[in-house]
C-alpha cells in the first residue's frame, strides 16, 4: 500500500491549527469514535506509525467549519455527509431521528399545561420567533409590528408542521409571511404580484408527522438517501446562482428578497439541512421506486453531469459568470464532465459550455455579460 498521500495524527492538529481551531487528540478519538472522522491505518515497515487516509485533512478542516456553526454533532454529521464524506448512512438516520425528536419536543414544550392545544402551541412559537432580533429565523427586511411579524410566523409554523386546520384558519396571514420574506411590499404589490408568485408561502416545505418521518428515516434504502443528497447538494449550490440571474429581472421589487437569498445561501443554517432531507425522504420514499431507477436518479445527478447540462441551459451571456460562482471542486468536476463528452464523441462540447469552463486568454479579460 502506498502512504504517500496519507496523514499523521501531527499533520491534522497542524492543519487544525493553521486554521485557527486548534484540536486535541482526545477530540480526534472522540470524532473517529462518532464515525465522522476516518480511523487510522498501522503504516508496515520502519517505527510504529498510524496514519489516516488521503482526504482526511480536508474532512477535519469542513468538521471544525461544521461544528462552529451546529449545536451538535448530529448537525456536524448530515453536513459532513452532504459535503460527499465518507459518512455511514446508519449515522445519518440515527441524526435524522434525533432531529425529529428534537422538533417534536420543541411543539411539546410550547403546549399549555396538562392539554394539547394546537392554536395555542402555534401562537406561543410563533411569538418566540417574533421576538427574536439578531438570531431571527427571517431577517428584518421590511418594517412591520409585532402584531403582523406573529401573525406571519403562526402561518409559517402552521404549513412547516403541516398543521393543516390551523393552514386555513391562518390562510390571511400568508401575506404577512411573504412581506418577511421580502416578496410584497403591501397586500398586492411587490416581487409576488410582479413575477407571478401568488401564494408563493403555500409552497413552503412540510414537515411529516414524527411517526412517518421516522418510519421512512428508517425504512429508506441506502439509494434514497444517496438520491436525496445529491439533490441537496444540487439545490445548494444552484439556487442561488439561478435565484441571482432570475431576481435581475425583479428591478428594485426584488432587492428585499434578493438580498434575504443572498443572506441565508452565504451561511446556510445547519438545521436547515435535516428538515430538508426529511421532506424529501418522505416525498421519494412514497414513489416506491425501484432500484434500477433509483440508481439512474443518482447518476444523472452525479457532480460535474447535472452542473454542465444546468450551464447549457443558462442564457448564453450568463453561463461564463454562473461557472465562476460554482465551488472549485464542482468547477473541476464540470471541467472533467466535459473532457469526457469530448472524447466519447470524438466532438468539441458545446462551445458556449465550454468556454465557460475554458475560458481563453482573450475571453478572461472581457467583462462578463449580464
Amino acid at each position: 500500500m502506498e502512504y504517500e498521500d496519507w496523514v499523521d495524527a501531527e499533520a491534522l492538529q497542524a492543519a487544525a491549527r493553521a486554521s485557527g481551531t486548534p484540536v486535541t487528540a482526545r477530540q480526534l478519538e472522540l470524532w473517529r469514535y462518532r464515525g465522522l472522522l476516518p480511523r487510522p491505518t498501522r503504516h508496515k515497515g520502519g517505527r510504529a506509525l498510524w496514519l489516516y487516509p488521503p482526504g482526511t485533512r480536508e474532512q477535519l478542516l469542513r468538521l471544525l467549519h461544521w461544528r462552529d456553526r451546529a449545536p451538535s454533532l448530529d448537525l456536524v454529521r448530515v453536513g459532513l455527509w452532504l459535503d460527499g464524506f465518507a459518512i455511514d448512512v446508519e449515522g445519518v438516520r440515527a441524526s435524522l431521528v434525533s432531529f425529529v425528536d428534537a422538533w417534536t419536543s420543541m411543539l411539546e414544550r410550547e403546549e399549555p399545561p396538562g392539554k394539547r392545544d394546537q392554536v395555542a402551541t402555534v401562537d406561543a412559537l410563533a411569538r418566540r420567533l417574533a421576538s427574536m432580533r439578531s438570531r431571527a429565523p427571517l431577517p428584518h427586511l421590511v418594517r412591520m409590528t409585532l402584531v403582523e411579524r406573529t401573525r406571519a410566523y403562526g402561518y409559517m409554523v402552521a404549513v412547516m408542521f403541516n398543521a393543516t386546520e390551523e393552514i386555513e384558519r391562518r390562510r390571511d396571514d400568508a401575506v404577512l409571511l411573504e412581506r418577511i420574506l421580502g416578496l410584497r411590499s403591501g397586500r398586492a404589490d411587490g416581487l409576488s404580484a410582479a413575477m407571478g408568485l401568488d401564494a408563493v408561502s403555500d409552497q413552503l416545505a412540510r414537515l411529516p408527522t414524527p411517526d412517518i418521518a421516522r418510519r421512512v428515516i428508517a425504512e429508506a434504502s441506502d439509494d434514497e438517501y444517496e438520491l436525496v443528497r445529491r439533490v441537496v447538494q444540487m439545490m445548494t449550490i444552484w439556487t442561488p446562482v439561478l435565484a441571482a440571474l432570475l431576481l435581475n429581472e425583479g428591478g428594485a421589487k426584488a432587492q428585499p428578497f434578493a438580498t434575504l437569498m443572498r443572506n441565508f445561501f452565504s451561511d446556510i443554517p445547519p438545521g436547515f439541512y435535516p428538515f430538508l432531507l426529511c421532506v424529501l425522504l418522505v416525498s421519494l420514499h412514497a414513489k416506491d421506486l425501484d432500484q434500477t431507477a433509483l440508481r439512474t436518479h443518482v447518476a444523472a445527478l452525479a457532480s460535474g453531469v447535472v452542473d454542465a447540462e444546468l450551464l447549457t441551459e443558462l442564457p448564453a451571456g450568463t453561463r461564463r459568470d454562473a461557472f465562476k460562482k460554482l465551488p472549485e471542486r464542482t468547477q473541476a468536476d464540470v471541467k472533467s464532465e466535459l473532457r469526457l463528452r469530448h472524447k466519447s464523441t470524438a466532438q468539441r462540447p458545446s462551445p458556449t459550455v465550454e468556454s465557460a469552463a475554458h475560458p481563453s486568454p482573450r475571453t478572461t479579460e472581457q467583462k462578463p455579460h449580464n
